[in-house]
């Protein structure tokens, strides 16, 4: 799925996603593979896991429709704004795997915000400052321990910290410890 939102600042940004299979009916499907669940005991998902793999397959709508737009979508199935993740849950040395599907709905709202995200990651990538944004994204994240220990390092000081609480580090370089 390849689409492209307008950053004016930067020019058109080019998306690429891949989705694992479109039903007949339009569906995107994703397929995931885990080693543990995605969901508690009782059955129900982890809102912040279905959050995130809903924005990833939105993504891919958004390509679709992208395409519909530029008068190129393959036409073997029909644009509609619905996707499915489905998960397979298996444990090393397990006896068996438990699949999982959730489906989603999207919407204009939704759109607007992925490509208002966009544009704000293009904003950051290009800026001389990277500042750590913390949140529930940070437990799925393979890098969490390094990216406390940079935080640590390079944080600024409260020193740095202007009233409106935007720092000022020009010609700042903390060494490494």
């Amino acid at each position: 799925h390849v689409y492209e939102v307008a950053t004016p600042a930067f020019g058109n940004m080019r998306m690429v996603g891949y989705s694992d299979w479109i039903d007949d009916d339009g569906v995107i499907n994703d397929l995931k593979w885990s080693g543990a669940p995605k969901w508690n005991a009782d059955g129900e998902w982890y809102p912040d896991y279905l959050a995130m793999v809903r924005d990833q397959l939105c993504t891919y709508y958004m390509g679709r429709l992208y395409a519909v737009r530029a008068g190129v979508l393959d036409a073997t199935a029909p644009l509609v704004p619905r996707g499915r993740v489905v998960v397979v849950s298996a444990r090393i040395n397990g006896k068996s795997a438990v699949v999982k599907s959730h489906d989603f709905e999207f919407d204009d709202a939704l759109v607007g915000e992925i490509a208002d995200a966009v544009r704000e990651a293009m904003g950051v990538a290009r800026s001389q400052y990277h500042p750590a944004r913390p949140g529930d994204h940070c437990h799925f994240c393979p890098y969490l321990e390094r990216c406390r220990g940079d935080s640590a390092r390079y944080a600024p000081t409260t020193e740095q910290l202007n009233h409106d609480g935007s720092a000022d580090i020009t010609g700042t370089i903390v060494a490494p410890r």
